[in-house]
């Protein structure tokens, strides 16, 4: 048994959701469990996909107890954020434990510590495999491929819930634009969040994509916060804006700017929405793209398992 620990909020976003569900596919002949705390939307997509799951309360004392009894675990997966150590040290006591994007007192105890998204010097971990590179994408993305030359269709995409309403005040800037443009709206947006606007020739909504790459297929710029987004659509050649939803996000779009793959617009509270300049060299941004990022990430994280697990 293999168990994902994984968690999902309007705060945190669903990306380590839509990690976990990408890298379990590595493990195609075990049983595996995702642990996920009672957030609507993520639960309806584990029902959706068929995938075995659990809720769990992750702030209740003790919560692993039960699981680690009942269950005979082989590898245990974090994809939650910040550990901390009481946690770690009850599961390396049963088993082997991998984290992901950890700089809580748990990581240290971990076999190992995947962190593509931190860009800070000293990272936790008895092995830790740090960059872009472990980013869990594959080459079934690469039918998606496309340089971008110019700015023709811009995509608006605020993860899977938008608790900050940047839809709305994004939508009311471009649905003014002449520019054909595309919001898409994802699970844990409410039934009337964007009721307001309308589809029309240049503006048009979009809910519950079921693949969003072949939405960035079909478009030059994407604006988004700095969560996994940004890096799905530099992944193949597809430049971004982005928006900081939250603190965390801030070093992100910072690191993206300066590989000159996406513009950084700032923290959400400090943005003009009535100003957004959306003159950029898109050429120059999709090029970086496809040179910088592979595809080969998942294919990086099953070996390292493999190697240093030996499931």
């Amino acid at each position: 048994m293999i168990i994902f620990a994984v968690e999902s909020s309007y705060t945190k976003g669903m990306g380590h959701l839509y990690r976990s569900l990408r890298i379990c596919k590595i493990f195609k002949k075990k049983d595996f469990l995702f642990l996920i705390n009672n957030h609507g939307p993520s639960l309806n997509i584990l029902k959706k996909e068929r995938i075995n799951f659990k809720k769990v309360d992750f702030k209740k004392k003790n919560w692993e107890n039960k699981i680690l009894k009942k269950y005979k675990i082989n590898l245990w997966i974090n994809d939650r954020l910040n550990t901390n150590a009481s946690h770690s040290k009850k599961i390396i006591n049963y088993t082997r434990l991998i984290t992901f994007d950890d700089l809580g007192s748990g990581a240290k105890y971990s076999d190992v510590n995947f962190c593509p998204l931190i860009f800070k010097k000293k990272i936790p971990g008895k092995n830790v495999y740090r960059g872009l590179k472990y980013l869990p994408f594959d080459n079934s993305l690469k039918k998606y491929f496309r340089k971008r030359n110019k700015l023709k269709k811009i995509l608006i995409l605020i993860g899977g819930s938008d608790n900050r309403r940047l839809s709305f005040k994004l939508a009311n800037f471009f649905n003014k634009k002449k520019i054909v443009t595309r919001l898409i709206i994802g699970p844990a947006y409410g039934k009337n969040s964007m009721s307001v606007f309308r589809n029309t020739k240049t503006f048009s909504i979009k809910k519950n994509v079921k693949n969003i790459f072949k939405e960035y297929y079909n478009y030059d710029l994407l604006v988004c916060s700095g969560g996994m987004s940004p890096f799905e659509a530099a992944s193949t050649g597809l430049p971004s804006m982005i928006i900081a939803t939250e603190k965390f996000e801030i070093p992100v779009g910072l690191k993206l700017k300066k590989m000159g793959v996406s513009k950084f617009m700032g923290f959400y509270k400090n943005i003009n929405y009535s100003k957004i300049n959306i003159d950029l060299n898109i050429l120059e941004m999709s090029k970086n793209c496809l040179k910088i990022f592979d595809l080969k990430g998942l294919c990086r994280i099953k070996n390292i398992i493999n190697n240093e697990i030996k499931l």
